[in-house]
């Protein structure tokens, strides 16, 4: 599937459709194991995790808006970045693109900073996606807030995430 915006979009429906129930029901737990995607990272602290069946949701007290972390199932990095190029789009008012450029990750992955609209409320997001060096199940993790709740701590926040991936 070398689709970005199919493959995040359960989990953004799942948020938005869920979201008082999802923060109800957090767990506050720092390492998380995923042996069917063959990895392991680190909840950044303040941060709280819930599973859902098509990823993880992150809410914090401290930081506006919320993480998601999904698999990403993408022969390459150039797919990958070219599917990134694509933006998300959903039905229900959700248009993020890629402002500026998408960089590199060592050879293993992408980031790009998104703006556009959540729920049609103006939005910005930071998203990497990093894929296993031997190939297999990626993870793509996105920070999403309204735009005047977005900072360089949301950027932040998912790079420390983002160092802790280990594939297994």
């Amino acid at each position: 599937m070398d689709n970005l915006h199919i493959s995040l979009r359960p989990v953004f429906l799942l948020f938005l459709l869920l979201s008082p129930v999802i923060l109800m029901a957090q767990n506050d737990f720092s390492h998380v194991i995923n042996e069917k995607w063959k990895v392991e990272f680190d909840i950044p602290p303040t941060w709280k995790v819930t599973k859902k069946e098509a990823g993880y949701v992150l809410g914090s007290d401290k930081y506006q808006g919320f993480i998601l972390v999904n698999s990403a199932k993408f022969k390459s990095v150039n797919k990958l970045k070219a599917s990134i190029n694509k933006g998300i789009k959903q039905e229900e008012g959700t248009e993020l693109t890629v402002q500026g450029k998408i960089y590199p990750m060592g050879s293993i992955g992408v980031s790009a900073l998104l703006e556009g609209t959540l729920e049609s409320e103006p939005a910005k997001a930071f998203l990497i996606s990093l894929l296993p060096e031997k190939g297999g199940t990626g993870l793509t993790c996105i920070v999403v807030a309204k735009r005047p709740y977005f900072t360089q701590s949301h950027i932040d926040q998912l790079k420390l995430l983002a160092r802790s991936i280990h594939f297994l």
